[in-house]
Order: C-alpha cells, then sequence, then structure tokens
C-alpha cells in the first residue's frame, strides 16, 4: 500500500526536478475529423507556409544534414537532390543539441517531406508537419497531384520575385484560377 501512495510522489519529484527531461514536443491538432472542405483548407495552408514539398529517399544522413534523392516535387527549387539540415546544433566544443521537435528521418526510408526554411541550408522538417513516411502519405499525395501539378527540372514555373518558385495555378477551360474543391 505504502508502494502505491509514493509513486505519485516520487513522479511529480522526478518532473519537478528535471523538467527538460520530461517534456517533449506537443503538437496540437483538430481534437475531431475535419471535413472534407476543412481538410483541403488546411493541406492548402499547410503547402502554402511550406518552403517546399516533396517526396524522396533518405540516401544520406549525419548528425547535421539529410540528404534526400528527390522522387517528386510539388514546391520548392530542387533538382534530383535536396539536402536539409536535421535539426541539430553544432555547439562548436564536440557536443550537439536537438530538439524532439526536429523530425527524425530514417536512412533508406521514403518520406512526403514538408519542408520550412529561408534558404536550403535552412530547411528542416518538423515533426508536427504533414512530413511523414511515403507509406502513410497515398491520400495526400494524390490530394497533392489534384491541386498542384509535380514541378519538373525543366518545367516553367512561376517566379514569385523572391528567388522563389512554384508551380503555376491550376486552370480552367476558360483561362481562370480554378478553385480549390473541397
Amino acid at each position: 500500500m505504502r508502494k502505491m501512495i509514493l509513486a505519485p510522489f516520487v513522479i511529480i519529484i522526478l518532473l519537478l526536478v528535471a523538467p527538460e527531461v520530461a517534456l517533449g514536443c506537443v503538437c496540437f491538432g483538430t481534437p475531431e475529423k475535419p471535413t472534407p472542405e476543412q481538410a483541403r483548407a488546411m493541406l492548402v495552408k499547410d503547402f502554402n507556409e511550406a518552403s517546399a514539398v516533396f517526396s524522396g529517399e533518405v540516401v544520406a544522413l549525419d548528425n547535421l544534414k539529410v540528404r534526400f534523392k528527390v522522387d517528386k516535387l510539388w514546391k520548392g527549387d530542387f533538382g534530383d537532390e535536396a539536402i536539409m539540415s536535421t535539426g541539430t546544433k553544432d555547439n562548436g566544443d564536440g557536443t550537439y543539441t536537438s530538439s524532439s521537435c526536429d523530425y527524425q528521418f530514417k536512412s533508406g526510408e521514403k518520406y512526403l517531406v514538408y519542408a520550412y526554411g529561408a534558404s536550403p541550408e535552412e530547411m528542416q522538417a518538423r515533426a508536427c508537419t504533414r512530413t511523414r513516411p511515403l507509406n502513410y502519405a497515398e491520400q495526400e499525395m494524390k490530394d497533392l497531384d489534384e491541386v498542384w501539378p509535380q514541378v519538373k527540372k525543366n518545367q516553367e514555373s512561376e517566379d514569385t520575385g523572391k528567388g522563389e518558385r512554384r508551380p503555376p495555378a491550376a486552370k480552367s477551360d476558360a483561362g481562370r484560377e480554378l478553385p480549390v474543391r473541397p
């Protein structure tokens, strides 16, 4: 009986003494299943906020960088490869600092990646984003294909004027931009 009473106190003390160990990445999502319209609106919002959206295989990985062989590119300015930060920082004294919110890629695995950052050197994926293993991203990739055509290396893309390129907007037969379908 004493052990049952002491256990909650020990847990509370551990949480107070070592909060940096106890706290992990906390992701906030929608509490309920979104309607198709809400899901499409969230996809559009997340796509627009990302610096790059692509699928690819991790071909090299170390503490600081991850290199992908790009299969499909919906947004961004990559060739056949994308090199991004893992989010881990070199402290300069032989130690590294990382966050539980940094996405943990595995070498040889394929992913759908939503990358964020001002430049390719700063670009990284976070745990609380749409980045996920490719085998869990089939429907999302179909949705991306419907809304945004894949950007090919030699395909004409619209210049945003900020040094970024994005796919041309989908157009109707009449030449008007298509609304995002639910």
